[in-house]
């Protein structure tokens, strides 16, 4: 009998936090959660050509706990940006985010990944932890979906 692997899916963010002169303020990476539609995406891949594509990160301002059944940003939605996405590897997906000056300005504690600029399905939700993004800051995120 064949041994069963099971499929896991994974995420992983890393945010740079710059000021005007590219000063980094922060720099953190860890995992986060796929929701359930994110799962459901990926399950539906499978079998059909997908009508949804996560082009699109926002950041927001809760540090409510992820939960599977989250279908947006908990807190107020400071910013949405299209994404740049690659495959560096045939089991990993990178999208990549720059919220320049004057874009995400705020308290920063959630991001996203969405299908739409504005309102869409959420793909996956990460706590980035408390933070303050000034009108002159960069904040650049990569976020990375794998797939074992």
């Amino acid at each position: 009998m064949d041994a069963v692997i099971p499929l896991v899916l994974t995420g992983r963010v890393h945010i740079v936090l710059t000021d005007s002169t590219g000063n980094i303020k922060i720099d953190k990476e860890s995992d986060n959660l796929i929701v359930t539609i994110g799962k459901a995406f990926v399950a539906s891949a499978l079998i059909t050509i997908p009508s949804i594509r996560f082009l699109y990160m926002a950041v927001g301002t809760s540090a409510t706990a992820t939960s599977i059944a989250q279908t947006a940003l908990v807190g107020t939605e400071l910013a949405r940006v299209a994404t740049t996405n690659t495959n560096p590897t045939s089991v990993t997906t990178q999208f990549v985010a720059s919220f320049g000056a004057g874009v995400g300005t705020g308290t920063i504690e959630e991001a996203g990944l969405f299908s739409a600029a504005s309102a869409g399905s959420m793909f996956s939700r990460y706590l980035t932890g408390t933070f303050a993004k000034g009108s002159t800051d960069t904040l650049a995120v990569t976020w990375t979906i794998t797939v074992n």
